[in-house]
């Protein structure tokens, strides 16, 4: 979840990944433990998806077959979010045509 950046390797989602594990210590204390008030230096998007990710409100989708997971937030809770700068490519594929097949599929 990049929240409205073009990757997660930009400038922004590294420089507030920096300040929340220089403050908390780690990841794991930003999503487990950080008392959410706390969290208020940062782009509200990202205290929103901490939340979703405390209260279980989000979509994960497992990796497999060479490819990572990851996780997403509900439509309901995108909301206030920027608009990436890319446009939709007509023969980019489908949510459904992106999920990894099982072997039954073929």
């Amino acid at each position: 979840m990049a929240l409205g950046h073009a990757s997660i390797n930009t400038k922004g989602v590294n420089g507030a990944w920096k300040a929340l594990v220089e403050r908390f210590g780690s990841e794991t204390a930003v999503l487990l433990e950080a008392d959410i008030p706390q969290l208020d230096f940062v782009d509200p998007r990202i205290v929103r998806s901490i939340e979703a990710f405390r209260n279980e409100d989000v979509i994960l989708h497992p990796g497999g077959g060479g490819k990572y997971g990851w996780i997403e937030l509900p439509d309901n809770l995108k909301t206030n979010t920027k608009s990436s700068s890319r446009k939709a490519d007509p023969d980019d594929p489908t949510p459904e045509e992106k999920n990894q097949k099982s072997l039954f599929d073929f």
